[in-house]
């Protein structure tokens, strides 16, 4: 098999959602690590690996990809490992609604609403406050075993793990994390896998 080639920031969410499916279908990579907020010295080329200059991007021989979803399908084929996409139409149902919801509503809540802001802003909203809790509150209606589709990992978790770290690692979300009895749990449970322990964010290793 071709060596794979994943370009990423250590610190990024979606780059570490592609770390963890590699670590978790047990395929070996070179990882490119660059500053993907450092524009003006990406290496040189990069525009012809992702033309909006956005990270991830996987190279495997001639084939080029980005955007994190279709990483995510592509590697799961690729290693054979279709359990994490759950066969049965509900559950999978329920996975897929997962991904879209960390995409569209817990990335931009959790993330740079609480993370970011706490960071580099200061003091946190009321607002941005209500929504991370209305966040949480959704994920954890979703909590149907030890992890957040059913009894196996899927696709949902690892989307939600490097999310509800970030959460995890201030303050304020620490606490609200905590008044989630089942995403807790959940996330103790993530945090014994391997594949997380191997890629965790550097501001992981500073706490």
């Amino acid at each position: 098999m071709t060596r794979i080639r994943l370009h990423g920031a250590s610190y990024s969410v979606y780059t570490r959602i592609a770390r963890l499916i590699l670590a978790e279908c047990a395929l070996s990579y070179d990882f490119i690590e660059l500053d993907i907020f450092d524009k003006e010295n990406l290496p040189a080329g990069y525009l012809e690996l992702h033309p909006f200059s956005k990270i991830p991007v996987l190279e495997q021989g001639d084939v080029r990809l980005f955007e994190t979803d279709a990483i995510a399908q592509y590697l799961v084929a690729l290693a054979k490992q279709e359990r994490f996409l759950p066969a049965d139409p509900l559950t999978r149902a329920r996975c897929l609604q997962l991904m879209r919801i960390l995409d569209n509503y817990a990335y931009p809540k959790l993330v740079w609403g609480i993370w970011v802001e706490d960071q580099e802003r200061g003091p946190l909203s009321a607002e941005a406050i209500a929504e991370a809790r209305n966040v949480l509150r959704v994920l954890e209606s979703f909590d149907a075993g030890a992890y957040l589709s059913g009894h196996d990992l899927t696709l949902a978790d690892i989307w939600a793990l490097p999310m509800i770290t970030y959460l995890q690692m201030t303050p304020r979300g620490s606490v609200m994390l905590s008044e989630c009895s089942k995403l807790s749990r959940w996330f103790g449970t993530m945090g014994q896998r391997a594949s997380v322990q191997a890629t965790r964010f550097p501001a992981e290793h500073d706490t």
